[in-house]
């Protein structure tokens, strides 16, 4: 039997449609077709999964696009068909839609499954700054809907060059409407560190700003990076992810990948998959000599498909990205810090979370000094 990964869930994606009703100013899905999966795909792989001796005890099955909902007859289906036996792993359902598709028999449908089936809603902030990335479409997207049948499921709010000036008052917004906020910074754009960087950091300021005078929200992933992660004292460094490993990705056709960023959706080259030769749980492949003594590299993320298609090896990050990660995790360090004094004036008050989260701000200090 394979080892039990105690607490790690297996995260299968299933790309269900290469279609998308958007066509987003930052979308790396460069391939689109009108191919979609059929069910007898869809239960095989659910079928292979569910009877895998893996180890992993509970699978997050990933509906995934194109826009997954253009094809909502088969997820009604698969999610049916999961229901309908008794398995010896338990699953979730989830899936990450525009919104658009989300209304009639469709919103009833997830409102009756909402505790079986999860749906994260891609917003990009104001509805100005939603529109500049995302075609115009706020006015078609049911926002209620979304806060309230999955309140504990934060939007994914993908932030553009064109939506960075008005970052804080579009986490604010997204705060307002119910929701708690994933951040991150769109792939394989032309960032400008000379002009782009101090516009974060003015907002990153705004966001600290806010959140002190309202700590009843909940921190935006942009300033809640784990600073006691910092300290901890690593033989090498680790996967940011689970691709390949506990991720992995099956292309409408049931060809399975390492994660979506992989599949001909988003790779022209994927289908020569020269990938194939990599061993995925060794980490020399993701390694960036660029980075190497970096302080901030425990914490500092990537994507490895993105690496993988802008520069040909799932190593080489984004250069272009790391000021900008770098200024999140100093401005986490600080917010942190700063309320963890205010709280705890003395040492013996910290928990050990706390200790770490002093600890790793004194070396970033240490290291800019």
């Amino acid at each position: 039997m394979g080892e039990i990964r105690q607490g790690v869930r297996k995260n299968v994606m299933m790309i269900v449609t290469n279609r998308c009703s958007l066509n987003c100013v930052y979308c790396y899905e460069k391939y689109k077709t009108s191919e979609e999966m059929t069910f007898a795909t869809a239960k095989s792989i659910i079928d292979e999964e569910m009877a895998a001796d893996d180890g992993y005890e509970e699978i997050i099955f990933d509906f995934f696009g194109g826009e997954p909902f253009l094809n909502f007859p088969l997820i009604k289906r698969a999610h049916d068909y999961l229901h309908s036996k008794t398995w010896p792993k338990k699953y979730l359902c989830f899936t990450t839609t525009n919104g658009l598709h989300i209304h009639g028999d469709v919103a009833n449908w997830l409102w009756s499954n909402r505790r079986t089936f999860w749906c994260s809603l891609s917003l990009d902030g104001t509805p100005g700054m939603h529109n500049q990335n995302r075609n115009n479409s706020y006015d078609q997207i049911n926002v209620d809907f979304f806060a309230k049948a999955w309140p504990d499921q934060p939007v994914k709010m993908t932030i553009s060059r064109q939506t960075l000036p008005h970052l804080a008052d579009g986490i604010i917004f997204l705060h307002r409407k119910g929701f708690k906020v994933t951040s991150t910074f769109a792939q394989g754009i032309n960032w400008i560190k000379e002009t782009d960087l101090p516009i974060l950091e003015r907002e990153l300021k705004k966001l600290m700003v806010f959140y002190k005078a309202n700590p009843e929200f909940p921190l935006a992933s942009l300033l809640d990076y784990p600073i006691h992660a910092l300290c901890r004292e690593l033989p090498h460094e680790e996967k940011w992810c689970g691709c390949g490993e506990s991720m992995k990705a099956y292309f409408v056709d049931g060809t399975l990948y390492p994660c979506q960023c992989f599949t001909p959706l988003a790779n022209e080259t994927s289908r020569e998959r020269i990938y194939e030769s990599i061993d995925f749980k060794q980490t020399a492949a993701f390694v960036c000599a660029e980075c190497t003594g970096c302080p901030y590299l425990p914490i500092c993320p990537t994507c490895y498909g993105s690496n993988y298609i802008q520069r040909g090896s799932m190593g080489r990050r984004d250069q272009s990205l790391c000021a900008f990660y770098r200024a999140c995790i100093d401005a986490s360090a600080q917010f942190r810090a700063t309320q963890i004094i205010h709280h705890h004036p003395t040492p013996e008050e910290l928990t050990p979370e706390e200790y770490y989260v002093l600890k790793g701000t004194k070396l970033l200090h240490e290291s800019c000094s």
